[in-house]
């Protein structure tokens, strides 16, 4: 610039201020004491004001923000507690903020808004939206510790045939009664169930006090449960397991959720791309 130029911005801007902002000594010029706190305060502004640049480019890059990830059932462990709690190397600016819901209310959390992501075990039916397989877990068997079958180290579906299930209405319970009724089809009694409107950690109480047994994911084997013990389930095929699916609605993706997506696709690649997956 001119010097004429920088001279009369400088008097337009004290002229704004009220104040002089500058003032001449032997051939220098030096900020007045008004000025000094005025140099002090637009430096801190223009700092402040850079990194919001930053910030919000990360935004919208994807690099930065948070991510609301519906889960249902525990996840003291594995690999739904990585998802959840630990910080995501690929983009460790980006927050995600767990919200535990029961299995029939996840969905709708996804469809209203409230969830940009939903990890449900097994088939996410009914869901309009998309979802791709992720991890296995096993299903276990809970059993009181001092119940006819604790001893041994794997449990077959035929061991199960007396037994009462009891379920908490948190998991998706057509699926679980689905899979119970399905692989004791055949044998002489029908299955008892019964279903709670508790957690997960209440069923286990209950199982403790010998009221019947239960069925669980890996991860529930993690925590402290006293008088329960847990066994791996075998089937016709082997050990029995659950997939986790990632599910998200088919629009207004965000460049978060997106890059999160892609990190998903990397560690546990599905069939397909998760962004075309349905």
């Amino acid at each position: 610039m001119k010097v004429s130029t920088v001279s009369r911005r400088i008097r337009d801007l004290e002229f704004q201020l009220g104040a002089a902002i500058f003032e001449r000594q032997r051939r220098r010029i030096v900020p007045t004491g008004a000025g000094r706190i005025f140099l002090r305060e637009t430096a801190r502004l223009l700092v402040n004001f850079h990194g919001l640049v930053l910030a919000v480019r990360k935004v919208a890059d994807g690099q930065a923000g948070q991510i609301s990830i519906g889960y249902h059932g525990s996840a003291a462990c594995g690999n739904l507690f990585r998802l959840l709690f630990e910080r995501n190397p690929v983009c460790p600016d980006v927050q995600h903020l767990p919200i535990e819901l029961p299995y029939e209310r996840i969905f709708d959390g996804l469809e209203c808004g409230a969830l940009d992501l939903a990890i449900v075990r097994g088939q996410p039916e009914p869901f309009r939206g998309r979802s791709v397989a992720l991890w296995r877990e096993r299903i276990l068997v809970a059993l009181p510790e001092t119940h006819r079958l604790a001893h041994k180290s794997a449990i077959i579906w035929a061991d199960l045939a007396d037994e009462v299930f009891l379920l908490t209405s948190h998991d998706p319970i057509k699926h679980t009664t689905r899979l119970i009724t399905e692989r004791l089809y055949g044998h002489s009694v029908v299955p008892q169930i019964t279903i709670h409107p508790v957690s997960h950690a209440a069923i286990l109480h209950m199982v403790g006090l010998d009221q019947g047994i239960s069925l669980g994911f890996g991860s529930i084997a993690s925590g402290h449960h006293p008088r329960v013990v847990f066994r791996e389930l075998s089937g016709p095929q082997g050990l029995e397991y659950v997939t986790s699916f990632a599910c998200w609605r088919d629009y207004e993706v965000n460049s978060a959720l997106r890059r999160l997506l892609r990190y998903l696709f990397q560690k546990y690649p599905p069939a397909a791309d998760p962004m075309s997956a349905s």
